[in-house]
């Protein structure tokens, strides 16, 4: 793990690290854990970046130094003027999140919380396979799936999303950096506003996703029943790979990964059932899954 100071006092840290295998599954939270062990109180990881393709290395194999400063600088370009970082932790070093998908929180002085997705992490692969007319996008269930666990970091036992808008498309390049991706949610009387951005190429903040996450003060129970049993004689089986290439011919090309229901049965031209394969995942809401959830409709 290399850790490269950026030009902040106290000294706040961009840290750069790879993994013996470029599909391994991360949790930035441990990692984060071990250097505030290792550098002690003095120094804060401000970001934390896993280069899935590797640490760029000098021809000598050491660590490009030089590389490595300009993409910790450019990390601080992606961040845009903040107030003095307020702590949420008892030791003074940060703030942390419950959650497993985002990291890189802060708590500003007026309770915001802000925090960064790494669209490069193994997490987010599937991506690359929701293409919309051959190119790819991030999906809707994508930022459903990033306020769900805005949720799941504020430790609410029982919550609910409402007034989710899609305002703006994000595309994603191929085989091309991603654009930064920032998740604020903003305090109000029934939990937080939530708004999700990405930085353009010229320079600014774009919305794509606004939503409420409001707090419920009782825990409702989820009654989970099966789904075979409510398939009926009046329900017929529909070719899954019919589906999905009828939704091709619609602009909707899905990659395999996309492709997620495992079968279909329709009772009338309005209403039918599908099942959708498990899948691991880190999300509290599985972005694959929730998405897939739409392809019966």
């Amino acid at each position: 793990c290399l850790v490269v100071p950026t030009q902040h006092q106290p000294v706040e840290l961009v840290a750069f690290f790879e993994t013996g295998n470029i599909d391994e599954t991360v949790d930035i939270s441990a990692v984060r854990s071990f250097l505030r062990q290792e550098l002690g109180r003095l120094y804060v990881p401000k970001h934390i970046v896993h280069l899935v393709e590797g640490l760029p290395r000098t021809a000598s194999g050491k660590p490009d130094q030089n590389t490595l400063k300009q993409m910790a600088s450019e990390q601080e370009d992606h961040e845009p003027a903040t107030a003095a970082i307020s702590s949420n932790e008892p030791n003074g070093t940060g703030t942390t999140s419950l959650s497993k998908v985002l990291d890189y929180a802060k708590l500003e002085p007026c309770g915001r919380q802000s925090w960064h997705v790494d669209l490069r992490q193994p997490v987010w692969k599937p991506l690359a396979d929701h293409r919309y007319r051959g190119e790819p996008i991030f999906p809707g269930a994508g930022y459903v799936a990033l306020a769900a666990e805005v949720c799941q970091a504020n430790a609410w036992v029982s919550w609910e999303l409402q007034d989710v808008i899609f305002s703006k498309a994000l595309p994603l390049e191929d085989g091309g950096a991603p654009r930064p991706l920032r998740v604020t949610a903003t305090p109000i009387e029934t939990g937080v506003d939530i708004l999700i951005a990405s930085w353009s190429p010229s320079g600014e903040w774009v919305t794509h996703c606004t939503c409420h996450g409001v707090r419920l003060d009782d825990a409702h129970g989820v009654i989970i029943s099966d789904m075979h049993s409510g398939i009926g004689a009046t329900h017929q089986a529909y070719p899954v790979e019919q589906l999905y290439a009828q939704m091709a011919d619609g602009g909707f090309d899905y990659g395999h990964r996309f492709q997620a229901l495992s079968s279909v049965h329709l009772q009338s031209p309005n209403s039918g059932i599908g099942a959708v394969a498990h899948r691991e995942s880190p999300f509290l809401l599985d972005f694959v899954t929730v998405d897939a959830c739409f392809h019966i409709a």
